[in-house]
């Protein structure tokens, strides 16, 4: 329900006391502290858990340095956790960040998805692949997204598609 939450929110920010927010906070620490494992271990180690409702992750990096790689192997470990999970794209097609994530499921390097396409047998593991997909992955490619319109498209995916994730 935390991105529920969020894409609801119209009023925008809220004035509240200190002790109303000190009071919540002593109080959220009586119920299960809720984390979702990024599927790396190494990484989750570092996030003490993994990712957690109502946070926001960034990650940066130059160009070709592999932010949207590590965003499909989190997107992907968590669907297949059984997680549904919504991802917006602003650089990588659809098409292309699914060869990276059917590579990674097949055990092979995303260049043979040009240097095997004629490749039968290739491409009936690939049909097996898409054929059997949970379809827990939403995928948008939009590169000119602005902020407003991404609250827009997340509130969508959460109350028509089931998301749970972003």
């Amino acid at each position: 329900h935390g991105l529920t939450e969020i894409t609801n929110d119209t009023s925008g920010a809220k004035f509240e006391t200190s002790r109303q927010v000190a009071e919540r906070v002593s109080d959220s620490l009586k119920h299960p502290l809720v984390c979702y494992s990024t599927g790396l271990p190494k990484v989750d180690a570092f996030m003490l858990g993994g990712f957690y409702p109502r946070r926001m992750y960034s990650f940066a990096g130059r160009m070709k340095d592999g932010k949207s790689i590590l965003a499909g192997t989190f997107a992907d470990n968590m669907v297949q956790a059984g997680h549904k999970i919504f991802f917006l794209t602003l650089e990588m097609e659809n098409e292309e960040l699914m060869k990276r994530i059917l590579a990674r499921r097949m055990g092979v390097p995303p260049a043979e998805f040009y240097s095997k396409r004629n490749d039968e047998a290739f491409q009936v593991e690939v049909g097996y692949h898409a054929k059997h997909d949970n379809s827990n992955l939403i995928m948008r490619y939009e590169p000119t997204i602005t902020f407003e319109r991404m609250k827009q498209r997340l509130h969508y995916a959460v109350h028509n598609r089931g998301v749970k994730g972003f």
